[in-house]
Order: C-alpha cells, then sequence, then structure tokens
C-alpha cells in the first residue's frame, strides 16, 4: 500500500501520458487483474511498441 496523493503527484511529473486507475484490491490485484487489457495497455503489436 502507498499513499495516493503524493505517488500520484510524483506519477504526473515522470510521466507525461498517465492514466492513473485507483482500485480496491489487495497487492497482487487478484480481483481486477484478469479485467486489465493487458494488450492495450502494453500496447502489444502496434507500432507504438516498436518506436
Amino acid at each position: 500500500m502507498v499513499p495516493l496523493t503524493p505517488v500520484h503527484e510524483i506519477a504526473r511529473k515522470v510521466f507525461n501520458d498517465l492514466t492513473f486507475n485507483m482500485v480496491e484490491d489487495d497487492h497482487v490485484l487478484s480481483r481486477i487483474f484478469k479485467s486489465i487489457d493487458w494488450d492495450k495497455l502494453l500496447e502489444i503489436g502496434t507500432a507504438a511498441a516498436c518506436a
């Protein structure tokens, strides 16, 4: 677990295109893990992945 406000502020400074999703789950995201669109998140198979 992390303090959300300071982490969010730091992440906004580090990442230009940040999407920040706060979820209620355990440390390994056991409830939400399967619902994440991993291909889209990681841009697998797109030109952006090769850039």
